[in-house]
Order: C-alpha cells, then sequence, then structure tokens
C-alpha cells in the first residue's frame, strides 16, 4: 500500500496539479541565481545606475525646455524678459547646486574620478560612498547643469555610480554579504562601478569601461575586466529597452565623412598635435586657478565666499552666453533640445552663420575663434574656481569640436578639393579631450558613437599626438589637478632618475637604532655617496619611529603605546627585543577592542600615570594593576573566524613585507598595483623598519 500512494504521490506531481515540478525547477534557478551572487550584483549595479543617471538626463533636459518654453512666452530670445528668466533660472539652479555641498555632503563637490582613484589604490576617503552624499551629488548635478554652468556629468556619474555599488553591498544583507567581505573582490566591483559611470554618462559601453579604466587606475587587472563591460552592458539594455538611448548619448548627430587618408592624416596629425597642446594649457592654466582658490582659502572658502562665487560665476555666464545658442549646450546630451545641441552643430553641415546668429556682421571664421575663446574660460572658472558637482571631460569635448572645426574650415579655404569641415570638428574634439585626460580610449568612444569605422584611423593618429604633446608639456592631466583641488592623497610618478638608486632602507621609518642598522649589512652603504640618497636618509630619519609589541608585551605596553602621537593602523608583533624577528601585525582597532574587553580602554584617553602592582589592600586599583602587568593574550591568525579564544589580539602573520634592499620604484609599483597602506621591511628575518602609503605619498610631492 505504502507503494502505491508513492506511485499515486509521484504521479500527481508528474501531472503538474500542485505545480511539484514547476516549484523545484523555481527554486533550483533561484539558488543557482544567489550562488552566482557576483553576476546578479553587476547586473543590479548596472541597471540601477543607469536608471539614475536617465533620470537625471531627462530632469535636466525638460527643465530646459520648460525654461524654452517660458521665454517663448515672454516674448521670445530677443526680448529682456527672456533674458531676465534665462539668469533667473541660472541663478536658482546654481543656488540648489551649492546648497546640495553646503548642507548635503562637502562630498559631493567636485568630479568624482579623483576620489575613486584615491579609494581603488588603498586610500580611505571617509563618507565618500554614502547615501546623503549619494543624494547631494544627483540633486547638485542637476542644479549645476541646469544653471548653465560650463561643467559634465561623467565624474559624478562615476560618483554616483559608485555609491549604489558601496549601497548594495551594505543593505542587501546576506544576499551580498560574501561580496563585501572579500576586500580585493569588493575593490573589483568598485572599478566595475566606475565602468558603469563613465559608460552610461557618454552612451559608449565599450569606449566608456576603457577611459574607466584609463582615468581611475595605475595598474588594472585583467580579469577585472569582464565585470565592467557585463555591468555597463547591463545598463545600457536597461536604457535602450525604455527607448530613450539618446538622452544619455554624448552626441548623436551623423558625421560626413568627406576626407581623404593621403596627405590630408597629416593635417589630422597636426591637429592632434595642437588639441595636445589645448589641453596642456588648459590644465596649467587650472592649476593655476586652483592654487589662487587655494591661497585665498579664508576668504574663498568661507560660506560667504562659496555661495558668492557660485551665484556671481552662473548669473555672469548666462548673461554672456544668452545670445549664443551654441554655448548654452554644456553637456549637449540631455541639457537643451536636439535643433541647438551644440557638437551636432559642429559636427554636421551646418553652417557657421546659422550656429551663431547674433554675429552675422562679423566674417564667417571669425566666429569659432570667439566662440572657442569664451568656451575655455569659462569651462575653466566653472571647474576650477567653484565647488559644485561637475565634470571636465563633456566641456574640453567642446572646446576641442570648435578648434577643430576652425581648422577644417581653413583647410576647406585651402584645399578646394575638401569640401566639408565636419569630420575635422569631431577628431579636433577627441584630441583635445584627450590632450587634457591623457587617454587612448577617446578615439574608441567617438568611433563607437559615431558608428563610424573609417574614423578611427584619422581619431587615433589625432589621439596618439595630442596625448604625446600634452604628456611633453604637462605630465599631469586635469584630473591630478583635480587631485590636488581637494587635497587627495595620491601618488605621482617619479620623475627624477636618481631615485631608481633609492631602496626601502632609504625611505623607511625605522624601529631599530640607526647604528644597529648600519652594522647589519655591509653592503647597506653602497651609493652612500649619492646626494639624492644622502636627503632620503635624513628625511626618513626625522620620521618618529615606529612603536613595536613582542610576546611579552602586556597590557601597560599596550596603552603607552596607543598614548603615543604615531598614527599607524597596524602595529608590528617581534619575538623579543633582543632578537627582533617579525612575527606579523596587529590592528590598531583590533588593540583597542582588546583593552575595552578588559576595561581598560578608559587608560588610553588619560595622560594619568597607570596603576602600580601592589598587594591589593586599596582593592580595584591593585587588581587593575596587576592586570595591567599581565602580558597581552596574542592569537596569531589571519582571520577573526579562525580565531581559537575569545578576547585576543589577533596577530596577523600574512602583512605584506619586504627587504630592505627592495629597490624604490618597485616599492611604487607594489603599493599602486596592490593597494597597500604600509609594508614591513626585514633584515635577515629581523624587524627594520616600516614604509607607508602617506611616506610614497609624501616624497612623490617632494
Amino acid at each position: 500500500s505504502s507503494r502505491r500512494r508513492a506511485a499515486s504521490v509521484r504521479d500527481l506531481r508528474n501531472s503538474g496539479n500542485i505545480g511539484y515540478g514547476g516549484q523545484r525547477m523555481w527554486r533550483r534557478l533561484v539558488h543557482a541565481v544567489i550562488a552566482e551572487r557576483t553576476w546578479l550584483f553587476l547586473a543590479l549595479l548596472g541597471v540601477f545606475s543607469a536608471l539614475v543617471a536617465l533620470a537625471i538626463d531627462a530632469c535636466v533636459h525638460y527643465l530646459y525646455v520648460g525654461t524654452t518654453a517660458l521665454i517663448a512666452v515672454l516674448g521670445g530670445e530677443q526680448s529682456v524678459l527672456g533674458l531676465g528668466l534665462f539668469a533667473a533660472v541660472a541663478l536658482v539652479s546654481a543656488t540648489i547646486a551649492a546648497l546640495s555641498v553646503d548642507i548635503g555632503s562637502r562630498n559631493a563637490a567636485g568630479s568624482g574620478i579623483p576620489e575613486m582613484k584615491c579609494i581603488l589604490s588603498g586610500v580611505t576617503v571617509a563618507k565618500y560612498l554614502s547615501l546623503r552624499t549619494l543624494a547631494a551629488k544627483v540633486v547638485g548635478i542637476v542644479g549645476g547643469l541646469n544653471s548653465g554652468l560650463f561643467i559634465g556629468k561623467e565624474g559624478p556619474y562615476v560618483h554616483i555610480s559608485s555609491i549604489i555599488a558601496e549601497q548594495l553591498l551594505r543593505r542587501c544583507g546576506p544576499l551580498f554579504a560574501p561580496l563585501a567581505k572579500d576586500e580585493n573582490l569588493k575593490q573589483q566591483l568598485l572599478a566595475a562601478a566606475c565602468a558603469v559611470g563613465v559608460s552610461t554618462s557618454f552612451g559608449a559601453t565599450v569606449g566608456g569601461v576603457l577611459f574607466s579604466v584609463e582615468v581611475t587606475s595605475n595598474f588594472y587587472l585583467v580579469e577585472n575586466l569582464w565585470k565592467g563591460f557585463f555591468a555597463a552592458a547591463c545598463g545600457t539594455l536597461a536604457v535602450r529597452g525604455i527607448g530613450v538611448f539618446s538622452l544619455l548619448a554624448l552626441f548623436s548627430g551623423e558625421v560626413s565623412l568627406k576626407y581623404i587618408l593621403g596627405w590630408e592624416l597629416i593635417v589630422f596629425a597636426a591637429l592632434g598635435s595642437l588639441g595636445g597642446a589645448i589641453g596642456a594649457v588648459f590644465i596649467k592654466l587650472l592649476r593655476v586657478l586652483v592654487s589662487f582658490v587655494r591661497r585665498h582659502s579664508t576668504s574663498l572658502g568661507s560660506r560667504f565666499g562659496f555661495y558668492t562665487r557660485v551665484l556671481v560665476v552662473a548669473v555672469v555666464i548666462s548673461m554672456l552666453t544668452y545670445p549664443f545658442p551654441i554655448l548654452r549646450n554644456n553637456n549637449f546630451g540631455g541639457v537643451s533640445t536636439r535643433d541647438d545641441d551644440a557638437v551636432n552643430y559642429l559636427i554636421q553641415g551646418t553652417s557657421l552663420p546659422d550656429m551663431t546668429h547674433p554675429l552675422h556682421v562679423l566674417p564667417d571664421l571669425a566666429f569659432l575663434p570667439i566662440i572657442f575663446v569664451l568656451k575655455f574660460i569659462f569651462t575653466l572658472v566653472s571647474i576650477g574656481f567653484l565647488e559644485v558637482p561637475c565634470g571636465v571631460y563633456t566641456p574640453i569635448f567642446v572646446i576641442g569640436a570648435i578648434a577643430g572645426r576652425f581648422v577644417g574650415e581653413v583647410v576647406k579655404l585651402a584645399a578646394p578639393s575638401i569640401t566639408d569641415a565636419t569630420a575635422y570638428a569631431i577628431v579636433g574634439a577627441a584630441a583635445v579631450a584627450a590632450g587634457g585626460t591623457h587617454t587612448i580610449s577617446t578615439a574608441i568612444i567617438v568611433v563607437e558613437l559615431t558608428g563610424q569605422i573609417r574614423l578611427l584611423l584619422p581619431v587615433l593618429v589625432a589621439v596618439l599626438f595630442a596625448v604625446a604633446v600634452a604628456r611633453f608639456l604637462d605630465r599631469h592631466s586635469v584630473y591630478d589637478v583635480m587631485l590636488e583641488q581637494k587635497g587627495l592623497p595620491h601618488m605621482k610618478a617619479l620623475r627624477n632618475a636618481r631615485l631608481g638608486r633609492l631602496r626601502a632602507a632609504d625611505v623607511m621609518r625605522k624601529i631599530v637604532d640607526a647604528a644597529e642598522e648600519a652594522s647589519d649589512d655591509d653592503d647597506d652603504s653602497a651609493g652612500s655617496s649619492d646626494a639624492v640618497v644622502h636627503r632620503a636618509t635624513a628625511r626618513a630619519a626625522s620620521l618618529p619611529p615606529l612603536p613595536y609589541l613582542t610576546t611579552a608585551s602586556t597590557f601597560a605596553d599596550a596603552i603607552k603605546i596607543l598614548r603615543g602621537e604615531h598614527d599607524a593602523q597596524l602595529i608590528p608583533v617581534v619575538e623579543s627585543t633582543e632578537n627582533m624577528v617579525f612575527l606579523g601585525a596587529a590592528n590598531r582597532a583590533a588593540l583597542h577592542r582588546v583593552l575595552a574587553d578588559f576595561s581598560l580602554d578608559g587608560y588610553v584617553a588619560v595622560t594619568e600615570s597607570l596603576p602600580d602592582d601592589g598587594d591589593g589592600s586599596d582593592g580595584g586599583r591593585g587588581q587593575t594593576a596587576r592586570l595591567l602587568a599581565t602580558p597581552l593574550p596574542l592569537v596569531f591568525t589571519a582571520t577573526a573566524a579562525h580565531a581559537p579564544v575569545q578576547r585576543a589580539l589577533l596577530v596577523d602573520p600574512t602583512v605584506f613585507q619586504l627587504v630592505k634592499q627592495t629597490p624604490l620604484y618597485k616599492l611604487y609599483y607594489i603599493f599602486s598595483m596592490v593597494g597597500l597602506s604600509n609594508a614591513f621591511i626585514t633584515s635577515r628575518g629581523r624587524l627594520v623598519g616600516v614604509v607607508t602609503k602617506k611616506d610614497l605619498i609624501a616624497r612623490s610631492h617632494g
């Protein structure tokens, strides 16, 4: 009977009356999706980031359309009321952008790409990826774009995508908890978020991913590349499914490809060199402006100075650009209507008088230099003088399009065989953008957006010449200047060839006495006659020595270390003071937790002397004194999950350590590639010092 019942139940399930088979299949599918958390996370990241970007572009677009409609009701663009309304909208929008930074979050100011470059290199930027910053960034970029400031959106979109990635890891409970616990994987997911942000900003999936790799990473793991492409593709598919992809595109005009790949290729190379020079000049002037603001931070950095800068610049720009429709289209992807789109004007066959109708009295070729100068100055002021959410790529892309169109018009006059100058506009745009950002991927972005593979060779030639000239004139990109603008820590490239003779021993913070270290290895004196080595050694000697723990260190020793003035987050542990054999490192926060577990954390913050050991007649004070004299409970393990006892100080024996003969250029490579915060220096197994990222950053700037 039991067999018959089992058979009947099996038949009932197979018949589908209770949907058992479908439920089992669905359950397996759910488990498979959960098992592949990385794929699910990347898909959600791409979709959410693209939708937020689309919402921002749509909001700015319809605000502009509404403003244009009101101007038409008030008498058209030629009326004084129209000008007044345009300036009023700019003033209100700029106020919103300023409030988002002042009241919302100071982390919302600026681009987002320089900050993410720091985070991906291992630098912690407090509260940069919080929900409060996300809200401030979204509101700020909408206000900034609608105010008419000459800013872009690629940097803010990178920041927004990175915040979405961070919040998905934090707030999705057990679903993405394993991803958040793996620090290496978390860094890869944040890198993928940067790729999504750039792709949604440009409307170019492949070029956007490659651009994000160039601007956010000194070194990039190839195995992580698929994550960026997959997330960016998911975002692109989501937007295309809605059917409004054109709002996100960098430009949407059809490019006329009437050029000759003979002698004209030389002109494209010259145009690329010109674009690189323009980009380098922009970088140098931006650095001057940033330095000026930092020198006068007392007056300009106050709340009154902050609001005054934003509002005055917004009103002045709106008044001066109102007669020029081509200058009102700062983001040209969603800020304006299609008829007034700046890049589409320049890359299509539109005649010059149609672009700037208030200046019909001037010769045709006089229009473009005037527009170029105004665009250049206004972009420089909007990015370097103000502290609002902003991007830089799209404004300098327009600057390059104007310069390229001018060159094309000149070539068209000089060579009757050339009948169209629009190809020069797109090549010039790519050249200046590449010169300002030092990125080769600009060529891929342009070809991807135009859909014309024939454009690849002239654009690539121009971009290569632009990057070469720009790096010759200024080794730093515009994003490096923006790093300086916000005072973010970053390692510059080693420019002095003599620094290659330096080793880890010349730049480390020492732990043992210099005499002991000098007697340790005879070869340490090699190259000591070099002035660079002498200066480096003297500078390292001026750094405070790093404290350390031994296997016999007591709670009192730990309190004295925490009371010290050093800021080391990892405290080395050696076997004994006599042999200094390196065993591992303990986290400063973990040491605080252990003291709190034994109710000794109160002694860290006070400066009074610790209680001496007594006979216990004074009650609790004597017990505390004996506890302070007790050795610390040390457990050598890489993770807390493997700790065999509770209330123990975990010592990680797997921390990064190098020998003191390691060349300085290798130190830079390792710190940049692995994202280290410090590396302990040993000699024959003995701990002799530590090199921190902070010290390397100070050296690269000095």
